[in-house]
């Protein structure tokens, strides 16, 4: 399959799993998930989300691999990282990323602040959460989340709380997912009582994001779907 023919089915799935929610497919972003994967695919996505009038986002893991990646890049898209963030690193994703999704703990949110602070930034973060508490995987348990817990991460110089993430456990049938997904939107309503804002929602991949957006997904992170298997 080409990589225009894949682009165009993922977004076939998404507009059919928006319209079954009820939603307008215009308000949901996409993640293109572009790690490990060629500067080639990126400028294909680049152009076809040009085309298609389509906000492009790309997804990248790790640091080092994006700063090489952007100086032969044009501008013309977003950058969010999503993979799991070292404070070490912490300046150069500042310098970097547009948005930072895989904030997974006080200590990186306090290192990410410092930083942006410096260059006088304000990083947009979201706050990951590890909904099926996977012990695999990174993030802030919801119990986590205590009052004075919050209220540090919300005076927070530097950075702003714009949504909060999940990468669930890897369940073999996509629809396992649900209760993940449903309290991840019910976590974020929580949460957007308490800090009185409005919350965005990141939950979804290849396999689960029609699941997702039933669900309330604002953003879903998509890749192997649209790039095929690294």
């Amino acid at each position: 399959m080409s990589s225009e023919a894949r682009f165009q089915d993922v977004f076939r799935r998404i507009e059919h799993a928006c319209l079954a929610a009820g939603r307008e497919p215009s308000t949901l972003q996409v993640v293109a998930v572009s790690k490990l994967q060629p500067i080639s695919a990126m400028v294909d996505y680049l152009i076809f989300s040009g085309k298609r009038g389509i906000r492009c986002i790309f997804g990248e893991n790790y640091v080092q691999e994006f700063k090489e990646k952007k100086s032969k890049l044009q501008d013309g898209f977003e950058i969010h990282m999503i993979g799991p963030l070292q404070s070490n690193k912490a300046k150069e994703a500042v310098a970097l990323f547009d948005l930072i999704e895989s904030i997974h703990s006080v200590k990186i949110a306090r290192e990410i602040g410092r930083c942006a602070e410096k260059v006088k930034k304000i990083q947009q973060v979201f706050l990951q959460i590890n909904v099926s508490a996977d012990p695999a995987k990174s993030g802030f348990q919801v119990t986590d989340l205590k009052p004075e817990i919050l209220s540090e991460l919300k005076d927070l110089p530097g950075i702003n709380i714009a949504g909060v993430m999940t990468i669930t456990a890897l369940y073999e049938d996509p629809n396992l997912a649900r209760g993940d997904f449903r309290a991840l939107s019910e976590c974020a309503k929580n949460l957007e009582d308490r800090l009185g804002k409005k919350l965005l929602v990141s939950m979804g991949m290849s396999s689960d994001f029609e699941v997702a957006i039933a669900e309330g997904a604002d953003i879903i992170r998509v890749g192997s779907a649209l790039f095929g298997e690294r």
